[in-house]
C-alpha cells in the first residue's frame, strides 16, 4: 500500500468532517482502564440490538450501564474513566453548486423570487462512535444500512473494526494513522481463509468465473445475505467477509472494503477507488460504486501478496 493511499484512507476515516478527529493513544490508553456507557436513542429497536451487540462483541474495557445518549453524554462529560459508545448518523455536504437552466431564458426566479438557485450535494451515513463526552467524538465507525434501518451485523462490524484498532494502538503504542499502515503485515492471512463475499454486493457482470480468474485463489464462497450475517453474528472461525462502508465525503460517498476476519477480528484490508485531490467538487473515481466490481476483486487479489 502506497504511502499517499494510506494517508487518503485515515484522513477519510478520522477527518472528513471538522466533528472528527484522529483518536489519540493516551485516550485510549485511559479507555482500556475505563468503562463504557452504552448510549441510547429514542430508537426502541435500535436500542436493544446496540445493547446486545455491545454486550456479545465489546471486550476492550468494562461495560458500566446504558442510559440515554444526552445523559451518558453528560455522565462521561463529568469522568475520565467513562465514555460512550452510540449509533448516530454523519451528514455531509459538498460546496454549492449553481443550478443548471433548462433552455434560453430557464431563469426561474420570477416564480421563485425567494430562491438563489444554488443548491449541496448532500450525503449520510450511520456510524458507531466513541464519545468521551465532549462534542466530537473520538471515533466514528461507519456502517452500512438499508433505508435507515440499521442491522445487528452492520453493529457488529461497527464495534469489531473500532475496537480492533484501538487494541492495535495499545499494542503497538502508536497512533490510529500509524496503525493502519501495519495491518498490511497480517494481510497474507487472508490466502488461509475462506472469503465471504456476498451476492447481494456483486456487480451485475461479476461472476464465479471472473472472480476465479481475478482472485488467483478458490478459497471464496458466493454467500447469501443470511449466510454472511450469520458468519459475523457467529464469529465462525476460517471465515473473513468483505464489508461495503459508505464513507459520507463532500455530498457523495467514498466505498470502503473491509476485509475482516468473523472469528479473530483482524482487519486484512481496507480498500478503496481512487478519490482525486480535489473531491470536494466530485472526482470520484468511476469505479467508486456501492457494488463488487471486478476491478475491486483485483484489489482483493493484492491483500493476499500483502499489497493494500
Amino acid at each position: 500500500m502506497n504511502k499517499i493511499l494510506l494517508q487518503l484512507i485515515a484522513f477519510i476515516l478520522f477527518s472528513t468532517n471538522v466533528f472528527a478527529q484522529i483518536p489519540k493513544l493516551e485516550h485510549i490508553k485511559n479507555l482500556k482502564e475505563s468503562k463504557v456507557i452504552i448510549g441510547l436513542s429514542d430508537n426502541d429497536e435500535l436500542n436493544g440490538e446496540l445493547k446486545k451487540m455491545v454486550n456479545n462483541h465489546w471486550t476492550l474495557c468494562q461495560i458500566d450501564s446504558s442510559l440515554p445518549f444526552k445523559e451518558a453524554q453528560e455522565k462521561a462529560k463529568q469522568d475520565d474513566n467513562l465514555y460512550v459508545i452510540y449509533v448516530s448518523t454523519m451528514t455531509s455536504r459538498s460546496l454549492k453548486h449553481q443550478a443548471a437552466g433548462t433552455g434560453v431564458g430557464a431563469d426561474m426566479s420570477n416564480y421563485y423570487p425567494d430562491s438563489k438557485w444554488d443548491f449541496r450535494l448532500v450525503s449520510a451515513s450511520k456510524f458507531v462512535g466513541l464519545s468521551n463526552g465532549n462534542r466530537k467524538p473520538l471515533m466514528r465507525s461507519y456502517i452500512p444500512d438499508s433505508n435507515g434501518y440499521i442491522p445487528a451485523e452492520s453493529i457488529a462490524h461497527g464495534i469489531n473494526f473500532m475496537q480492533t484498532l484501538f487494541t492495535s494502538m495499545i499494542e503497538e503504542q502508536k497512533g490510529a494513522m500509524k496503525v493502519i499502515g501495519l495491518y498490511k503485515k497480517e494481510a497474507k492471512e487472508l490466502a488461509n481463509k475462506t472469503l465471504y463475499i456476498p451476492k447481494v454486493w456483486l456487480h451485475k457482470k461479476l461472476t464465479a468465473e471472473i472472480i476465479t480468474k481475478e482472485y488467483g485463489s478458490t478459497n471464496y464462497k458466493l454467500v447469501s445475505y443470511e449466510e454472511w450475517k450469520d458468519a459475523i453474528l457467529n464469529k465462525q472461525e476460517g471465515i473473513a467477509y468483505v464489508i461495503l462502508i459508505p464513507v459520507p465525503l463532500g455530498g457523495q460517498y467514498v466505498f470502503q472494503h473491509h476485509i475482516f476476519d468473523s472469528a479473530t477480528k483482524q482487519l486484512y484490508a481496507i480498500s478503496q477507488s481512487k478519490v482525486a485531490a480535489s473531491f470536494f467538487a466530485q472526482n470520484l473515481s468511476k469505479a467508486n460504486t456501492g457494488y463488487i466490481s471486478k476491478k475491486n476483486i483485483k484489489k482483493y487479489k493484492g491483500v493476499l501478496s500483502g499489497k493494500w
